[in-house]
């Protein structure tokens, strides 16, 4: 059977005299610190109606936004697009040939790193083909916004998905063959 033993009057008095101590010590020097009430500037006084003028301004860059939407935006973004896409089509031979060889040499890590980054090379030039496509998005949302004719832009953006496609492929097919 369990004996209880009995509370010692002289440990309680001890920790109550304890707490009571580090209480009074966080509440203590209370002048150090600001009043976190709220401070009369910062009570809201007032009304407030906001006047409708009679003419109200053009958003800003309005004129900017309808003038950037055209086909010299749209050839720009084409423009970069095939420059990354001819780029890749340049280094792909070169990163094929190191991707066979480091599966073919499993054991060769300066050959195997070697190629992951002639692969990441490859990967970097597909972003700037993707980037291509972002930026012919961005043209199409503004031109949505200005009731622009949407079919330069359609055209134009499935050109580049279709490389960013492309693209996709060879790097699918050639990250599967890394050991």
């Amino acid at each position: 059977m369990m004996t209880m033993r009995p509370i010692k009057p002289f440990g309680s008095a001890v920790f109550c005299a304890l707490s009571c101590a580090f209480l009074v010590s966080c509440a203590a020097d209370s002048g150090r610190y600001p009043s976190l009430t709220v401070r009369d500037a910062e009570r809201a006084v007032g009304q407030f109606s906001p006047a409708a003028p009679d003419n109200p301004p053009e958003p800003a860059g309005a004129q900017e936004d309808a003038a950037r939407i055209d086909g010299a935006a749209i050839d720009d973004a084409l423009d970069a697009a095939r420059g990354a896409h001819a780029r890749f089509e340049q280094s792909e031979p070169a990163t094929t040939r190191l991707v066979e060889a480091a599966r073919a040499n499993p054991g060769d890590e300066d050959l195997q790193s070697r190629a992951l980054v002639s692969l990441a090379g490859l990967t970097s030039l597909r972003s700037q083909t993707a980037r291509a496509l972002a930026d012919l998005d961005q043209l199409g949302a503004d031109a949505a916004g200005s009731f622009a004719p949407r079919d330069s832009f359609t055209s134009a953006q499935m050109q580049i998905a279709g490389l960013v496609q492309q693209q996709d492929a060879v790097l699918d097919m050639l990250g599967a063959q890394m050991p």
